[in-house]
């Protein structure tokens, strides 16, 4: 059977033979039927053979095939003695066909003509039990049954020609209803930011299913209007047993409504009252581009769809705010809470910031000039250095601290990030302190103190400590600051976390993130944090630092980590073999491992956001993300910092090391693996908190991790194992040779001990070609 013929709406149904039985008809079917009254009808059995209905361009067929059989029976008063009325109607097989021709542009159909029309009805059965004791009455019943059998279808064919033709043929359609004009003392729905929220998020939808595409806009003050657009053809193919339905809706339709304000009144952006009877009402439904269609869809469809949904409109409206009145008059209020967003930290604050650390600085300086002036630094030719070059490099590590401290605490007294609902509606505002305080009251403590510790507290210990080890206690090298120093790239936390939770919460179209001047000022801040640390521990005072203190810097000496001997160098001979050693054991492995962790996180999916609630229809189940998809779905500022620290620094720390030591407080993979754990963990609770309960049941998410990243754990495990050695100033190779040697001594004892005759060999120096020992004592060094 073929659905469609050209472009236009066509239908096809074969519903295969089927019984309904004991099947109730609405009351409103009974009543007065001049001869006495019906009531409670009841079909005991619908007996329903096998038929056909076709819709197309050329023609409309309906065919029986099988004979039809309804059996009813009803509650029949005519006299004073109630009766039952028992009906008995069949239908035989039946083809009734009108043929059409329709308009190529608008559908609508040019010339109809019926072509076909045989159907018998037959009333089998229609009578009184018990029977009537009127004469009258019993004659009445067999003339109907008479009169039924031998009019019945000449009259169907006759309203098909006379009624069902003419139709087709007519092009109009009712008139819409005009909205109320607006009084004084309202509010137009243009200046309404609810209103404005609502039209921006029905036109930020993506395209529906890939079919609808939705628009709306301001029709006039007091009502608004949805357009749905089917943008392509429209094919519905459902099977119905073993029979089906098939519809194809023309790519040209649009159905459109209005909405109706009524007594609309803001007093806030968003807070508005209206009338709790009818305050918000559908209106004029209505579908063009579909032919004849259009006219039952305005004149039928729609009637009944605004009967329907304007009683689910007013309990919708009634969840949205509270119901009061006022001297009689009852409303209802809309009420969104828009969550606050901080730009700028109140005057008094920044002053006094800027005070505090502007006196800090200027004291650290004062005393940085005091004690050269006491005891001034000798360089290496044994000459006091001059003042101005002193006080030109403590003035640079103290001010740069103090003002990067300023910066960090502009940013936290500001917001960073904000959830924005429709371009218009801030649902959530970012924040360190707000965000540490939600967190906590979502349930999640763990990851609230993370952030606090590493985003909070630690930013500002790392820059003092730089300040004290450096500028005050000369001390730029000591292993506390090189180590406190490598943990600051643990800031970026709360950046990689607010990376995670934006993509989990983002509905693109609807509910979108914009990042703000705070968290821009916290990542430059971040960064300054670590190129200050980066000078104090490896540039300050470099010219005119001890030779010990030099040796540190371009040295890897095992011996310095395990005892206190004194170091020798190897010849050149032995310190290329020492070199090739290096690069086998510690530096080819450990590139290796951070390469393979890299490109698979970058390539392979490494979280997975599972979806659930309404706005599915748009994002879908599944939010799949590389982490190369996860950076390019953040702003510039986080894809391009997100990049280098995750991945372009940790390959170059790895492939340099030791020549790239300072690189290692930019490898950032661990605190974006610790923001991954803390969004498997958390999701799920802090998507809940932002959406409220109200919305809750509109979009929830969760996270799952994946594979990939336990290769990027391993290459983060690779690089702190790099820093380590560059801070205690380990030599690898010769700490996993001495842990070889060991454990094999540990092996050959036991099976010794096990097997006592069996001779032994050990890794001991033989000329004679035996294994060749490995010396776990040897020094060496290697000049970076």
């Amino acid at each position: 059977m073929n659905v469609a013929a050209g472009q236009c709406f066509s239908l096809a149904l074969l519903l295969t033979s089927f019984v309904l039985r004991d099947i109730a008809l609405p009351p409103s079917l009974g009543g007065n039927v001049v001869i006495g009254n019906l009531s409670h009808i009841v079909c005991d059995e619908i007996d329903i053979g096998t038929a056909s209905v076709v819709y197309n361009d050329t023609a409309i067929a309906v065919r029986g095939l099988q004979t039809t059989r309804l059996l009813c029976h009803a509650d029949f008063n005519a006299t004073d003695d109630p009766s039952v009325l028992t009906i008995d109607v069949e239908l035989p097989p039946m083809d009734v066909a009108v043929a059409m021709s329709r308009d190529s542009d608008s559908c609508h159909v040019a010339a109809a003509a019926m072509t076909a029309c045989d159907v018998a009805p037959r009333l089998v059965n229609l009578t009184l039990t018990p029977p009537g004791p009127n004469w009258l009455l019993n004659g009445l019943l067999a003339s109907v049954e008479s009169l039924v059998n031998s009019e019945l279808p000449a009259a169907i064919c006759a309203i098909v020609n006379g009624s069902l033709v003419p139709a087709l043929l007519n092009d109009t359609v009712p008139p819409a209803e005009v909205a109320p004009l607006i009084t004084p003392g309202l509010t137009d729905l243009v200046d309404s930011k609810i209103v404005t929220t609502i039209l921006n998020v029905v036109r930020g939808l993506p395209t529906l299913f890939g079919l609808l595409q939705l628009t709306a806009y301001v029709a006039t003050p007091t009502s608004m209007q949805i357009d749905v657009n089917i943008v392509q053809p429209l094919d519905i193919d459902l099977p119905l047993g073993a029979g089906f339905l098939k519809v194809l809706v023309p790519g040209n339709a649009t159905l459109s409504l209005q909405l109706w304000f009524k007594d609309f009144v803001c007093s806030s952006p968003f807070t508005c009252v209206l009338a709790k009877e009818g305050g918000l009402t559908l209106h004029n439904v209505r579908l063009t581009g579909v032919g004849e269609l259009d006219r039952v869809v305005d004149g039928v469809v729609g009637p009944l769809l605004e009967t329907l949904l304007n009683p689910i409109l007013a309990a919708v409206v009634s969840l949205l705010g509270p119901q009061q009145s006022s001297d009689g008059y009852e409303y209802s209020t809309i009420s969104l809470g828009e969550a606050e967003t901080v730009l700028q930290p109140p005057f008094a604050l920044a002053v006094g910031l800027a005070s505090l650390f502007s006196g800090c600085a200027i004291a650290v300086i004062g005393y940085s000039a005091y004690r050269h002036a006491k005891h001034p630094m000798m360089g290496s030719n044994g000459k006091p250095v001059a003042v101005r070059y002193v006080l030109a490099e403590d003035a640079f590590i103290a001010v740069t601290c103090f003002f990067t401290m300023f910066l960090f605490a502009w940013a936290n007294c500001c917001a960073g990030a904000s959830v924005v609902l429709g371009e218009s509606f801030t649902m959530y505002s970012f924040s360190l302190s707000t965000s540490i305080q939600d967190l906590y009251q979502a349930g999640l403590v763990a990851l609230a103190f993370f952030v606090a510790l590493f985003c909070g507290f630690f930013t500002y210990f790392k820059l003092l400590a730089i300040v004290v080890f450096s500028v005050i206690l000369q001390r730029p090298r000591s292993k506390v600051l090189l180590f406190i120093d490598s943990c600051g790239k643990l800031s970026l936390l709360d950046t990689f976390m607010m990376m995670i939770l934006v993509t989990g919460l983002e509905v693109p179209g609807l509910a979108t993130v914009h990042m703000l001047t705070g968290f821009y000022l916290f990542l430059v801040a971040t960064f300054l944090s670590i190129l200050v640390g980066n000078y104090a521990c490896h540039g300050w005072r470099r010219n005119l630092i001890e030779e010990e203190d030099e040796k540190q810097l371009t040295t890897i000496n095992a011996a310095d980590a395990v005892a206190e001997d004194s170091t020798e160098v190897l010849p050149l001979g032995q310190e290329k073999s020492s070199w090739k050693r290096w690069c086998v054991m510690v530096a080819l492995p450990t590139a290796a491992l951070v390469m393979i962790g890299s490109v698979f996180a970058l390539d392979k999916t490494i979280i997975t956001y599972k979806l659930s609630g309404v706005a599915t229809i748009i994002t879908g189940n599944e939010k799949p993300f590389s982490l190369l998809q996860l950076l390019q779905a953040t702003p510039w500022s986080v894809y391009g910092s997100g990049l280098f620290t995750i991945i372009i620094a940790p390959m170059i720390f790895s492939i340099g090391y030791p020549k790239s030591h300072l690189l290692g407080a930019w490898c950032a993979t661990d605190a974006f693996l610790l923001a991954c754990v803390g969004a498997l963990l958390q999701l799920t609770q802090f998507v809940n908190f932002v959406m409220g309960p109200a919305l809750s049941t509109l979009y929830q998410a969760k996270a799952e991790l994946h594979t990939p990243l336990l290769l990027l754990l391993f290459s983060m495990l690779a690089q702190w194992l790099l820093v380590g050695a560059s801070i205690f100033h380990l030599d690898l190779p010769s700490l996993l040779v001495r842990g070889v040697n060991r454990a094999w001594e540990r092996i050959r004892n036991t099976r010794d001990a096990v097997h006592p005759s069996e001779s032994s060999y050990s890794l001991s120096p033989n000329a004679m070609g035996t294994s060749p020992t490995i010396d776990d004592t040897s020094e060496y060094k290697f000049v970076a």
